[in-house]
């Protein structure tokens, strides 16, 4: 391959700098079933080791639910689905969408369960307060 400093194309190529961070975090939208249970995505179950189910901690934030495998907090089970029962305060939260926010994030291995309703507030943060 030709060196990147004799060619015009290639050397365009290193003015565009270092590449981008990765991503902290992977977002999902999961649907609460009628049972008061949700799928968790598979990125998340893999972050807490349960693709085949088993026990998780959970706690509360006042905002969501966050999940890990060794950390304080009560135990949850995680079925064989993938599938976790959520709190019912957090069930409310979901109430009209029928759906929550999932957030994994790998290092630390957590996962965060919050109503989708806290994008609204993010996005009256973003656009400068409620409109």
């Amino acid at each position: 391959m030709r060196d990147p400093r004799l060619s015009t194309a290639l050397r365009q190529l290193t003015d565009l700098g270092d590449e981008p961070e990765p991503p902290r975090w992977s977002w999902a939208i999961a649907g609460l079933e009628q049972t008061g249970r949700i799928r968790l995505p598979t990125t998340a179950q893999d972050v807490l080791e349960v693709g085949s189910g088993g026990s998780v901690r959970g706690r509360s934030s006042r905002l969501a639910l966050v999940l890990a495998k060794e950390a304080p907090g009560a135990a949850m089970a995680v079925d064989g689905r993938g599938r976790l029962y959520v709190p019912v305060w957090l069930r409310q939260a979901a109430a009209e969408s029928r759906a929550l926010l999932v957030g994994t994030h790998i290092d630390p291995a957590v996962v965060v369960v919050a109503g989708v309703g806290v994008l609204d507030g993010i996005g009256d943060l973003l656009a400068g307060g409620p409109r």
